[in-house]
């Protein structure tokens, strides 16, 4: 099992996947610095290890159960696993071995079940026919039909065009029909700020993305004080900043004593900035934390809104995934700079456990989103492999540990608002 070649110099990254009945795939991607390769190893075992060395896998020193090797030639993208247990969590290790026997971790690497359908981009066909795969969605996204007729009633006091009434129902209809949480957060905020709604229901716009867009400024209507969450549940003291999120169904909340730093400082780090950095961190820039983490949660459920009706997106759309990826990443270097240049303020985050447990909620709902738009052709983008770097993530990690944080973001909301670390965290379900 001794192999000759060099490894790469970082801990393992596996891919572990649970089954269901019919196997995995693991999809992956060359390495951007190998410019040819020889052969892929997969290395699958029922051992999920990211702290040991890759020279302890493919060496066979370390201590790895179940273990299998198979061998793949260099033009493949994926490993398909029918040979699987039923129900089994598997870790899938990708390397791909260049010409002189080295070996580099792929640059993109995702496990899924076959059941999810094999991705698009190494060939496979979509799993849908009218309508994509449902989404994990957890919580009450229940809307009555006296609901949908008032909020009409209110948007007709406030506009006389009828083809703005008109366009109004086909975005709503959309909603209604595939998207339940965009669906829920349209009427509910729509009902509270019904002018802020026709503001972004446009006919000129193409419909998926009219969709998108009004999701994710209704998100923000949702993330203000007074709307669910009001100062009989969060009373945010004088000098303070209230840290308030419409995320799943509910809205949550907490305040910090004081503002931490603008996030205009993540500018300075990039080398290549493009218009949407520039509107971000530049023209709107002097705004701390708490705005990073509102437009990162406005992102996410606009990116589940594209998901729910994908197929009515077109072949040449650009990336799906490109703007939250751009929040992930400033989330991520916002952090750095707090933990290198800004102590005080660092300090002040990890000390707030109730803001940890929200970024942890809204961060773990990011990456299960980004994982579930890369099954199709349009969930690539550069910033994945960015995001997804090992010392990128770290900064999550280092928090987390500073704070003596375990995760807790796959947790539904109000499992979250139970824990010792949820004091002073106000947990609201809209009217």
């Amino acid at each position: 099992m001794i192999a000759m070649g060099k490894y790469p110099n970082e801990s393992l990254r596996p891919a572990k996947v649970r089954t269901r009945n019919e196997g995995a795939y693991v999809s992956f991607r060359s390495p951007k610095d190998v410019s040819k390769i020889k052969v892929w190893k997969v290395y699958r075992s029922t051992t999920y290890d990211y702290k040991s060395k890759p020279s302890e896998l493919i060496e066979g020193t370390g201590d790895f159960n179940n273990l299998f090797i198979f061998t793949l030639d260099d033009s493949a993208t994926m490993f398909v696993d029918r040979k699987v247990e039923p129900k089994t969590s598997y870790c899938y290790y990708v390397f791909a071995v260049d010409t002189k026997g080295n070996y580099h971790f792929p640059s993109y690497c995702v496990g899924k079940v076959i059941e999810d359908g094999l991705p698009m981009i190494d060939g496979g066909e979509p799993t849908f026919s009218s309508e994509p795969k449902p989404l994990e969605s957890t919580g009450d996204y229940s809307v009555s039909s006296s609901e949908r007729k008032k909020l009409m009633k209110l948007l007709k006091q406030k506009t006389d065009s009828s083809e703005k009434l008109d366009w109004v129902e086909s975005v709503l209809n959309a909603l209604e029909a595939r998207d339940e949480q965009g669906y829920w957060i349209a009427v509910k905020m729509g009902l509270m700020e019904p002018e802020a709604f026709l503001m972004f229901v446009d006919s000129t716009d193409d419909l998926v993305i009219n969709c998108e867009t009004l999701v994710h400024e209704l998100t923000h209507v949702g993330s203000t004080i007074q709307y669910v969450i009001r100062d009989k549940h969060l009373r945010i003291p004088d000098g303070g900043v209230g840290y308030i999120y419409l995320v799943d169904d509910h809205a949550i909340g907490c305040s910090l004593p004081r503002s931490v730093f603008y996030r205009e400082e993540i500018l300075k780090l990039l080398n290549d900035r493009d218009d949407f950095d520039s509107e971000y961190l530049g023209h709107s820039g002097k705004q701390d934390f708490q705005s990073v983490l509102n437009e990162l949660n406005a992102y996410c459920r606009g990116l589940r809104t594209t998901l729910r009706l994908i197929d009515q997106v077109s072949s040449d759309s650009p990336s799906i995934t490109h703007r939250l990826l751009k929040f992930m990443f400033y989330t991520q270097m916002y952090l750095r700079i707090a933990r290198q240049k800004n102590p005080e303020d660092y300090k002040l985050i990890a000390q707030s456990k109730p803001l940890l447990l929200i970024l942890q909620k809204i961060w773990d709902n990011c990456e299960y989103l980004v994982e579930e738009a890369s099954r199709y052709e349009l969930g690539r983008d550069e910033l994945y492999d960015v995001v997804n770097s090992r010392k990128n993530l770290s900064e999550l990690t280092k928090l987390y540990e500073l704070a003596g944080l375990e995760l807790h973001g796959s947790k539904p909301i109000k499992d979250i608002g139970k824990l010792p670390e949820a004091r002073g965290l106000a947990i609201v379900a809209p009217r």
